[in-house]
């Protein structure tokens, strides 16, 4: 019997987008708190 994980790999292709591709994208709503060209601002900088 496979895995949890073996199973979730399995259930969605390589390629398809994450979610988080999709924030970065706009294709999906959020809230961008500070965003540049160099990088997106951590809520818990070291």
């Amino acid at each position: 019997m496979a895995s949890d994980k073996e199973a979730a790999l399995a259930a969605a292709p390589s390629d398809s987008p994450t979610i988080f591709d999709k924030i970065i994208n706009k294709e999906i709503p959020s809230t961008v708190v500070y965003e540049d060209d160099k990088k997106c601002k951590h809520p818990l900088p070291l």
